[in-house]
């Protein structure tokens, strides 16, 4: 039976990629092992589907399941009767997501990033365990359409209904959130901006003839929505956002999936308000805070990284064997069990993020083709000199903000002493650029109470070891690249009032050795920090 309509709230407005994208959809590519999904013309877009579990999933932990179900609906997992012996079958959700067209930056391609597990015994490339994804680049603009249909007797009074989307999107325009895949490795991060906000009464001939003909709507407010049931309430959703201020001190780079003309090895470079620019993936710097965390850890808990047979396999073990790292950096998504506190272990995601960090500077799309392709014949003498030119209009353009420099490579032959045949390669190396800082957010809710001191203060060593230049990033970290030099961190805490966390809620620390603490602080960090390694090292033990 068609549900009695007593209104429609109509929602539109601009989502922005701050950082590349990606919503996956079904079937092969000869491009990529993750391509985007396309709709049946082709036409790359962004799955309503996957904008509603992004907003329903906020709802959820802000306002909780209850409110949650009677407005997004639900379908029960397995068959049941309520208290008058009726079956339970769920209902659909009182709010509709179209998908999202996607409009890329001017100029601006859809970009391929890649992937690659590293052995925790080798340090190499783990078998099998290889792979690129195509993503949306930064820039990229959705275009994001909601309507809330409230019924003449809805599960909600229509008050409260009002109040929950006004608090959604009051959150949503605030600060940033994320969509699609790899949120917390770089990408997915969106803002929010509000265009149309309109009442469409259709309970009334005038107003259902107003509809039906295209006339103007009643426009309302965020605040107007908020304020139709003031005892809609928000979760407190406790957090910590970091900013680490840092500069390369030598060369520093991703490389990139690519090889160009006249250049073997060039670095990773990424679609920005500026142009391209270059960019150190999320994925990347996380992959090297992992490791040192997991260094740290295996030390104290004196356990070695697992030699299983089969090389995959042992990779899949590896990301199994350690306390603690699952829950801040994720790891492989596994059933649910009871945790230590009496909540629900949430697998998969860590709950650390990392996002991309860009450099300042950029260039043309046009002029960086030039580098990676010369408009020169195929000669070496014609290329080299295109390069060279092209080398040179990217420093002037940037002012020196963005240099690149090109060196030559060569393996030498054990035997001879000479250069190995076929081992000469070269690298474009870029020199005096200004980085932004990087971007680290903790999602305090996704650590069980008992592992958020431990899991902070495991975090906060492998930033001091970063602080005291003993984690390189990016490119060819045994071969001289990579060195950085951070001058502080700023700490900014969101909803910490209630927690042992409250200390943090602004802080910017300089001391290497995390001296900056305030003195109560280190003491339970360390106090809760040697109760975890004191458990996880007992026989049988699993902190």
């Amino acid at each position: 039976m068609g549900r009695e309509l007593l209104e429609r709230l109509c929602i539109e407005g601009t989502l922005t990629a701050q950082t590349p994208l990606h919503v996956g959809g079904y079937g092969d590519h000869v491009d990529t092992d993750l391509p985007l999904a396309r709709n049946g013309d082709g036409v790359v877009y962004i799955p309503g589907t996957s904008l509603a579990g992004v907003l329903r999933a906020w709802c959820a932990q802000a306002l909780g399941e209850d409110r949650t179900r009677k407005l997004w609906g639900f379908q029960p997992a397995t068959r049941s009767e309520n208290a008058t012996g009726a079956e339970v079958t769920g209902w659909a959700s009182a709010i509709w997501v179209d998908d999202a067209p996607v409009a890329l930056p001017e100029g601006a391609l859809m970009e391929i990033r890649d992937g690659v597990g590293i052995d925790r015994v080798t340090s190499a490339a783990a078998t099998a365990i290889k792979y690129d994804r195509a993503v949306l680049p930064r820039g990229t603009r959705l275009t994001l359409s909601l309507t809330v249909e409230i019924e003449a007797t809805p599960r909600l009074p229509k008050p409260e209904i009002e109040a929950i989307i006004g608090h959604l999107l009051r959150a949503m325009s605030d600060r940033p959130f994320h969509l699609g895949a790899a949120r917390t490795r770089g990408l997915g991060r969106v803002t929010f901006d509000l265009s149309k906000l309109q009442r469409q009464p259709l309970m009334s001939r005038a107003g259902m003839l107003n509809w039906l003909l295209g006339g103007d709507a009643d426009t309302v407010s965020v605040e107007a929505l908020i304020g139709a049931e003031t005892a809609v309430t928000l979760s407190p959703q406790p957090g910590l956002e970091i900013d680490v201020v840092w500069e390369p001190v030598g060369p520093l780079m991703v490389q990139a999936g690519y090889e160009g003309m006249g250049v073997d090895i060039l670095p990773l470079m990424s679609a920005g308000p500026n142009g391209l620019t270059l960019v150190l993936p999320g994925s990347s710097v996380k992959g090297a805070l992992r490791s040192q965390a997991e260094r740290i850890v295996r030390t104290l808990l004196g356990r070695s990284a697992s030699r299983a047979p089969q090389a995959g396999k042992r990779f899949l073990e590896q990301l199994d064997d350690l306390p603690l790292i699952g829950e801040i950096f994720g790891g492989r998504a596994q059933a649910q069990a009871p945790g230590g506190d009496g909540a629900a272990v949430r697998p998969g995601r860590g709950a650390l993020a990392v996002a991309d960090c860009y450099a300042e500077a950029g260039i043309s799309p046009a002029l960086w083709r030039r580098v990676v392709m010369p408009d020169a014949e195929p000669n070496p003498d014609a290329m080299q000199q295109d390069l060279v030119q092209a080398l040179s209009e990217i420093d002037a353009a940037t002012e020196s903000q963005l240099q690149f420099e090109e060196a030559h490579h060569v393996a030498i032959d054990r035997w001879t002493g000479g250069a190995a045949e076929g081992m000469l390669y070269n690298v474009l190396i870029p020199t005096q650029v200004v980085w932004q800082a990087l971007h680290l957010s903790l999602d305090v809710q996704r650590l069980p109470a008992r592992l958020r001191l431990p899991g902070l203060a495991l975090l906060l060593l492998t930033l001091r070891d970063l602080m005291q230049n003993r984690i390189p990033l990016g490119f060819a970290t045994h071969r001289g690249m990579g060195e950085i030099r951070v001058t502080h961190l700023c700490l900014v805490g969101r909803d910490l009032q209630d927690s042992d966390l409250v200390d943090l809620t602004d802080m910017t620390l300089q001391d290497e050795a995390l001296g900056d603490l305030p003195p109560a602080l280190r003491e339970r960090l360390t106090e809760a920090w040697q109760g975890w390694l004191d458990a996880a090292a007992a026989p049988g033990g699993d902190a």
